[in-house]
């Protein structure tokens, strides 16, 4: 081998382990920039995950409000008016469901007949002009 070559193969070598492993001083440089570019997100996601905490601790504490204000509710009312009134809600709701399956009925008719009517008239295509 020519002296050219040797020296080329060892700086071909030198370059290829210098990228091949970072040294401390990039390596340090590096994670630097990551923390960086993460810590804003990090401090975000941070933040949020307070909010959702505090907003969590307000949920239970108007959870357990309303549980007590249940159980008060189910102390004062007793079991003979309860079914009464559930009753009489239960034969609304029905009516109710009722009338508005019939409501949806009419307006399937309604919009397969437009449906209908737009089909039949539509206006033909006019055939080509042949000259």
């Amino acid at each position: 081998m020519s002296s050219d070559a040797v020296e080329e193969k060892e700086h071909s070598e030198t370059s290829t382990s210098s990228h091949s492993s970072p040294s401390a001083v990039e390596r340090q440089i590096d994670s630097s920039q990551l923390i960086t570019l993460f810590q804003p997100v990090l401090y975000g996601l941070e933040e949020q995950v307070h909010r959702v905490a505090s907003s969590q601790v307000e949920l239970r504490t108007q959870l357990d409000s309303l549980l007590g204000a249940l159980r008060d509710i189910k102390n004062r009312v007793d079991q003979d008016s309860l079914v009464t009134i559930l009753d009489d809600k239960s034969k609304k709701l029905v009516a109710l469901k009722r009338r508005l399956t019939l409501i949806h009925t009419i307006l399937q008719n309604s919009n397969e007949r437009c449906r209908k009517l737009m089909i039949n008239y539509k206006v033909p295509e006019q055939p080509a002009v042949q000259q």
